[in-house]
């Protein structure tokens, strides 16, 4: 997956979700770079994000607009090829999983 929106745009948009814990964990969990390429931890972190909203609803449906803004996949498409377990078990790997995220997206 790709960012459709420049990375400072991304990362501007990941400010609007109102929830004191995500705004914490950007810089740590948020890694994209200039040319659109996000990790895939990111992705997933995100992921996990609009999937719960760490118990709001209003921070999970902000998460799952920004993704979907961000994003040239939506939240929808990325949720009906993982889930949320996966995302939780994989979003902070210490190591590579871009082709296990690949092979699970189907590509």
């Amino acid at each position: 997956m790709r960012l459709q929106v420049p990375s400072v745009q991304a990362r501007r948009d990941l400010s609007t979700i109102e929830h004191a814990s995500c705004q914490k964990a950007i810089p740590d969990h948020w890694i994209a770079d200039q040319d659109g390429n996000v990790r895939t931890q990111s992705i997933l972190w995100l992921f996990c994000w609009a999937t719960t909203g760490q118990g709001s609803s209003r921070a999970a449906n902000q998460a799952r607009m920004v993704f979907n803004r961000i994003f040239d996949h939506s939240y929808e498409w990325l949720g009906s090829r993982i889930n949320l377990e996966y995302a939780y078990r994989r979003r902070y790997a210490k190591f590579d999983i871009e082709g296990e995220f690949r092979a699970r997206l189907g590509r």
